[in-house]
């Protein structure tokens, strides 16, 4: 029934972790019902996409999931922790047509038509064309969006789709994560989900106070960010170096185990 023992998933290893530290405080974890084949199915026929195995596996397990810690310091309570997956029915196409129609819209989601007027260099994702079609993970106005991104190729008798993890920042520029949904999950748990986390991994870094608190919460993660000379991280190094175990100073009791979803 529902009030079994809560099972082991990423965020549950990373609450874990949380508990064993001084000063960490009002740890709030909340993992939505599993969803239904039936609900995965309607989502791909309505989007016109194929949810990656990952993606399907952690819906079947839990209809999104959020996780906040705060931090005690000096008489004040500081809310630095948050991990946030949306629920499948929040899993929307941001579309030019869906703004332009006029359909209301989350606080702090971003809108298409900000989002054109934007240019980058090199390759980014974009908006309105076929080739192309981003779905926002989460939102958060303070940190911005984490997205998955499928890259549609239309050519040969069946289209191909690559999906890959990308962060939208404030100035609304693309910033290539991770190429899965797992290595994503995998990243904001060595990172303990402390906000501003995915700007470690990019040219843009952390705020002066943020390296602060990297450097008190997950100081070999942070080393290892920073020695990163190439902000992009290709899949072997993440497969090699995404150990919640080693990655964490903090000793926890007993070893985390690897996360069943990591890539071998």
């Amino acid at each position: 029934g529902m009030l079994c023992k809560r099972s082991r998933t990423i965020f549950t290893e990373v609450v874990e972790v949380l508990e064993t530290q001084p000063g960490i405080r009002d740890i709030e974890l909340k993992e939505g019902i599993p969803a239904t084949t039936s609900h995965l199915d309607s989502w791909e026929k309505v989007n016109h996409c194929t949810l990656p195995e990952d993606v399907k596996q952690f819906y079947l397990a839990h209809d999104g999931a959020t996780l906040n810690w705060s931090y005690a310091c000096n008489d004040m309570v500081l809310k630095l922790g948050h991990i946030h997956v949306n629920q499948l029915a929040r899993l929307r196409l941001l579309s030019v047509e869906s703004r332009a129609s006029g359909e209301p819209r989350a606080s702090g989601e971003p809108s298409a038509l900000d989002l054109d007027v934007k240019d980058t260099e090199g390759f980014s994702p974009s908006f309105g064309g076929h080739d192309c079609r981003v779905f926002p993970l989460n939102y958060c106005s303070t940190c911005g969006h984490v997205c998955l991104v499928y890259q549609i190729s239309e050519g040969g008798a069946s289209p191909s789709e690559r999906c890959t993890v990308w962060l939208l920042d404030l100035s609304f520029s693309w910033h290539f994560l991770c190429h899965t949904f797992s290595d994503y999950l995998r990243l904001a748990a060595v990172h303990l989900g402390l906000r501003q986390w995915p700007y470690a991994l990019t040219s843009v870094g952390l705020s002066p106070l943020y390296q602060k608190w990297f450097q008190l919460f997950v100081p070999k993660r942070y080393e290892l960010d920073c020695s990163e000379s190439n902000p992009t991280p290709q899949p072997e190094e993440i497969n090699n170096t995404l150990d919640v175990t080693k990655l964490l100073e903090f000793q926890s009791k007993g070893k985390l185990p690897k996360s069943s979803g990591s890539t071998k």
